[in-house]
């Protein structure tokens, strides 16, 4: 017979005429429709552990102000305030490399599970001190939630998902580490500061019984030699059956094999031509976004803008913190749409325009007589245009970027060293933002953030590796200049469908 005809949900039958007119038919497996919501819920669930970094981080904002005046709160001064802010991120220097490696030897989920538990000890250090030191120890046990965080998040969703949504997911990381901050910024100036450390624990709680509920990732599963799990995995993931995985599952063993050939370790990371492009890229990625001044407008969003009469300092974080949120739901379209480079370029560009109207504002108003009583719009309106800029590209790509770059065998070594670089440069800009505000004046903080961005943008038009649309091997590829062939299977009518 000529023409095709379905069989309910698997196969189509195709005619093939010959030159004698005999018709040969063949039974090939019918590709079902893609389906994405089982990643998607996946990946919000795994994002969650970015929600509640983002309240670690953004608790300072509202909670500056109650040291000294909240009786359950202690008291600090401005020294101690500083290494209250910064902690968190040297706290982000100790859990990077032994999550990556419980993720390498017991799974992705592990490093998940492990990145709540720290998060609830964090909170529950909090909400029983009232001593500066206490204080220092649960802001330091916080920040090792970013650096576990960030190294198996980015990576779990690039290994669940397909490339047609790999960037919609990755981008979400952003979102909900906003959302994780305003739920301080609103929550924290109207409640008293036992009541909010007290409802912040109560998030990773939660996220903690979700994470039991998501499945491994298939690659973890090819890498410790579980194929039946893989399969499992992997079909659930993509809403179909065992029939329909085959070719993704090859490619993916392919991928795993071939990286798994090489020792595992922190030579490696630098032992070969791919990996130390990957490392260059990720790292100077991370390092910019950290200089692009983010780090210090989230720590001190309601310091950050003086008070116009027209709306509370709190409000103003709350707004800035919203427009991270809103165009960050605008960039989950963005990222599918167009290449990971251009968006990196306007990002950077945006930023280093913000920052340059804030650091002249400052100056103007530190080293000259002009009245500015009029312009008092300007910081507000700055950062807000910072915020926007920075989730279309400096919020999602870097994170998107450490998952797709490193091979299988480095991923968990690379990843949390890349982590570690995230945390020094998180620190040390933290750090020194009173000092070099004292010494040179806050208009200095922020051109220099203003040249970070300029280099960032000039490194990802030059050099950024594009990732856009592309398989984890296709990338591989590209950094290492080796090409193989992917072998193709016949699907097995014998497979049972995963439920």
């Amino acid at each position: 017979m000529k023409g095709e005809a379905s069989l309910p949900g698997i196969y189509v039958i195709k005619s093939l005429v010959t030159t004698n007119g005999v018709s040969d038919e063949k039974i090939e497996p019918e590709k079902p429709k893609e389906k994405s919501h089982r990643q998607w819920m996946c990946a919000i669930i795994a994002t969650l552990s970015l929600f509640t970094m983002g309240m670690i981080v953004g608790w300072t904002s509202p909670v500056i102000p109650k040291f000294g005046e909240d009786p359950e709160a202690p008291s600090l001064d401005e020294h101690q305030v500083s290494w209250v802010v910064s902690l968190v991120y040297f706290g982000g220097l100790f859990s990077p490399l032994a999550t990556g490696l419980l993720m390498d030897r017991c799974g992705r989920k592990a490093g998940l599970i492990l990145t709540s538990a720290e998060a609830i000890l964090s909170w529950v250090v909090l909400l029983f001190t009232k001593s500066p030191t206490g204080v220092y120890v649960g802001r330091f046990l916080g920040g090792t939630v970013g650096g576990s965080a960030f190294t198996v998040v980015p990576i779990y969703i690039c290994e669940i998902a397909t490339p047609k949504v790999r960037g919609a997911l990755n981008s979400i990381t952003l979102i909900m580490a906003w959302c994780g901050v305003l739920f301080e910024y609103a929550v924290g100036p109207y409640v008293s500061y036992f009541t909010l450390n007290l409802l912040s624990g109560i998030v990773p709680l939660l996220v903690l019984l979700l994470t039991f509920i998501m499945p491994e990732s298939p690659y973890y599963y090819t890498m410790v030699n579980q194929p039946t799990k893989a399969a499992q995995s992997l079909a659930w993931l993509r809403c179909t059956t065992t029939h329909h995985i085959h070719t993704e599952l090859l490619t993916i063993q392919d991928t795993v094999s071939d990286a798994m050939i090489h020792k595992k370790g922190m030579t490696d990371l630098l032992g070969t031509s791919g990996n130390r492009k990957a490392f260059l890229m990720t790292s100077v990625l991370v390092i910019v976004t950290r200089l692009s001044g983010i780090s210090v407008i989230i720590a001190y969003a309601a310091q950050a803008v003086p008070d116009s009469g027209f709306i509370t300092t709190d409000q103003c974080a709350m707004l800035i913190c919203g427009t991270w949120i809103v165009v960050g739901l605008l960039a989950t379209s963005l990222i599918s749409r167009f290449e990971r480079k251009p968006l990196m370029v306007v990002s950077c560009l945006g930023c280093s325009l913000a920052t340059f109207i804030y650091g002249l504002y400052h100056f103007l108003q530190t080293n000259t007589n002009l009245n500015l009583s009029p312009y008092t719009w300007v910081p507000l309106t700055s950062l807000i245009l910072h915020s926007a800029f920075f989730s279309v590209g400096l919020g999602c790509v870097p994170n998107m970027v450490q998952g797709e770059l490193f091979a299988s065998n480095i991923k968990g070594v690379a990843s949390g060293t890349t982590c570690i670089v995230i945390a020094i440069t998180s620190f040390l800009t933290n750090k020194l933002y009173y000092p070099v505000a004292e010494l040179m004046g806050i208009h200095v903080n922020y051109w220099f953030y203003t040249v970070a961005c300029i280099g960032g943008a000039l490194f990802s038009h030059y050099v950024l590796l594009e990732t856009r649309n592309k398989t984890l091997q296709e990338i591989q590829i590209e950094l290492t200049g080796e090409r193989k062939v992917t072998p193709t299977l016949e699907p097995n009518p014998k497979d049972s469908p995963i439920i």
